[in-house]
């Protein structure tokens, strides 16, 4: 997984990778960190069949640029409307 975010741009900015991304994001809560890990998937989300019934391996990752709100996740208001309108327009 290291290799690969090192070979794939950063969706954020033009002259870093998804491994820089990743990095920048871990040292701001610890300093020391040169190589970033993953932690086990918890119970309470969307890939629990995936990873616990089936054991597909998942990961679970976002991007998300400092001020950028935070989406609703399974409100009322979670739909294709709402993302297209006001979370990710035009995705």
């Amino acid at each position: 997984l290291h290799s690969i975010a090192a070979a794939v741009p950063s969706p954020i900015y033009d002259d870093k990778t998804i491994l820089d991304d990743w990095l920048e994001d871990l040292r701001r809560s610890a300093a020391e960190i040169d190589k970033p890990s993953l932690a086990l998937l918890g119970t309470g989300s969307d890939y629990t069949a995936f990873a616990h019934h089936f054991g597909i391996p998942s990961v679970d990752m976002l991007f998300n640029r400092q001020g950028q709100g935070v989406y609703l996740y399974h409100s009322n208001y979670d739909s294709y409307y709402w993302i297209d309108r006001f979370g990710d327009v035009g995705f």
